[in-house]
């Protein structure tokens, strides 16, 4: 951390830099000017405060030239375009003053920006209904990237290639121009390379060209063939449950009505033997009631007074 002096008596100081220039990060392609600004505290001392830039890219430290430097006061704005490899690195602003020059200067990190590397480890999730494309992103080439899907018909010839898309001019919405041979059907752009599909042909083979994009140019394509499962299967198979659906109500009841007509079964079966229980048990009775009667024969007297009797009538 950069010493900063306590100063209550206004007396002055070397320069240091302010909070938040200390150090920064700048990315930038070659051929693109950068602007980079730097303010310091010197205290009494700020009309006497002088700038100066250095380039450190590890091979040398130069002196950067004055016509790209203007400075007022305690700031200092560098206008600067790196042309080659060699012209990035390390950039430092210094001021100095009447008491002398800033110890620790403002840093700043110029860092080549290029192409942002193509989406890694795709893969595909086809319902039938929905085709749902993901990826993880790859190294933004230290610039904002974004995502292109490109949906187009799968070539017959095995040997097909794709022919990527012209970048013709980016923006802050990444506009991208159409490719002059095969012309996709659907191109999406995304800042996360997730991407749903609906409405596609089922049984149709396709090719998913996807690719990053930022203001250094694109990615090297991830082309992947899909073709689209037939939603006939998931519309029988939701018929099918619906149908089991429907039919749970009616088979509860059809289980009852056959226990209630069992029951009743076993209970009219009960009575009907019972009832031939009872019927077997007044048999019995009688049959020993009819072994139980005697035949009383009259005695010889008895029955000469019977036919005596007779006669007189």
């Amino acid at each position: 951390m950069e010493y900063q002096p306590f100063n209550l008596l206004g007396i002055p100081y070397a320069p240091y830099c302010q909070e938040g220039f200390e150090n920064q990060t700048v990315m930038a392609a070659a051929l693109e000017t950068v602007i980079l600004q730097c303010e310091v505290e010197s205290g009494a001392a700020n009309r006497h405060v002088q700038f100066y830039w250095t380039l450190n890219n590890t091979r040398r430290i130069v002196n950067l030239a004055n016509h790209q430097i203007q400075s007022s006061g305690k700031s200092s704005i560098l206008k600067y375009t790196p042309e080659a490899d060699d012209d990035f690195g390390m950039i430092a602003c210094w001021a100095q003053n009447d008491v002398g020059p800033q110890r620790v200067p403002c840093y700043f990190r110029l860092n080549q920006a290029n192409k942002p590397d193509r989406p890694r480890n795709c893969f595909t999730n086809n319902t039938g209904e929905l085709l749902q494309v993901t990826c993880e992103p790859g190294f933004d080439g230290g610039l904002k990237q974004y995502f292109v899907l490109e949906i187009r018909m799968a070539p017959n010839s095995s040997t097909f290639e794709v022919d990527n898309p012209v970048v013709e001019q980016l923006n802050d919405q990444a506009v991208i121009t159409e490719s002059k041979t095969v012309k996709p059907l659907y191109k999406i752009q995304k800042e996360n390379p997730v991407f749903d599909i609906f409405r596609l042909d089922s049984g149709t083979p396709y090719l998913l060209v996807l690719y990053a994009v930022n203001l250094k140019g694109k990615s090297e394509p991830v082309v992947l063939t899909q073709e689209m499962k037939s939603s006939a299967t998931n519309i029988v198979s939701s018929e099918i449950s619906a149908s089991q659906d429907t039919l749970t109500l009616p088979s509860i009841y059809v289980i009852i009505m056959a226990l209630i007509v069992l029951i009743a079964s076993l209970v009219i079966m009960t009575a009907i033997i019972l009832a031939c229980r009872s019927q077997n048990a007044s048999r019995h009775e009688n049959l020993n009631e009819l072994n139980n009667f005697h035949i009383v024969y009259p005695e010889p007297d008895d029955h000469k007074r019977a036919s005596h009797y007779e006669s007189e009538f």
